[in-house]
């Protein structure tokens, strides 16, 4: 079986990607309101779509034409946002 190259997350840090499905969570929806609530890649769309798509991967949230909608998945990372959220641990393994 081959793996499509987009669904190959890009984005390189797990904490920023669940920091970016907080901000989704706390109505964030396009990559440019992402990457400004997520530190580090502030003003930039490029980096937030990278951390959208790999919370949309993980199945935390959907995407319609750059429009992020939180899952009850991605409600759950977002309610515990560490990094031995079961959820979180389960998804990514």
């Amino acid at each position: 079986m081959r793996i499509q190259s987009n669904d190959l997350p890009q984005a390189d840090r797990i904490e920023s990607v669940v920091l970016a499905t907080v901000a989704i969570a706390n109505g964030a929806n396009t990559d440019i309101a992402i990457a400004n609530q997520v530190p580090g890649i502030e003003g930039d769309a490029r980096q937030g779509r990278y951390y959208r798509r790999a919370a949309e991967i993980l199945g935390f949230i959907t995407n319609n034409r750059n429009n992020a909608q939180i899952t009850l998945k991605g409600q759950e990372v977002a309610i515990n946002p560490v990094l031995t959220n079961p959820t979180l641990l389960a998804s990514v393994i």
